[in-house]
C-alpha cells in the first residue's frame, strides 16, 4: 500500500497518507489482519525516495504494532509472537 502511495503520489505524501492510515484503523470495530514488510533489517538505500520510504514504512509499522493486540514476526515461513497470545 505505501509502495503504491509513494509510486503514484510521490515522497511528500508518505507521512499523510501513513497517518490517515493509522486513523482508518483505529475506527474499525473488526478484526483485522495487516501484512507488511520489514525493511529496517537490510542495506540503508542510497536513494532519498527510497530511504524515505523505509522511514516511514518504519514508524507505520511500530504505531500499527503499538495498537495492535498480537504482533507476529515471520521468518522463514516461522511465525514469532512479538505482541499478544494468551496471559
Amino acid at each position: 500500500w505505501l509502495g503504491n502511495v509513494l509510486v503514484r503520489e510521490g515522497v511528500e505524501a508518505l507521512e499523510g497518507r501513513s497517518e490517515e492510515l493509522l486513523r482508518t484503523v483505529e475506527g474499525l470495530r473488526k478484526n483485522l489482519i495487516i501484512v507488511t514488510n520489514e525493511v529496517g533489517m537490510g542495506i540503508v538505500p542510497p536513494a532519498f525516495e527510497t530511504r524515505r520510504y523505509a522511514e516511514v514504512l518504519g514508524t507505520l509499522n511500530g504505531e500499527l504494532a503499538r495498537r495492535a493486540g498480537e504482533v507476529y514476526l515471520v521468518v522463514s515461513g516461522i511465525p514469532l509472537m512479538l505482541k499478544g497470545g494468551e496471559k
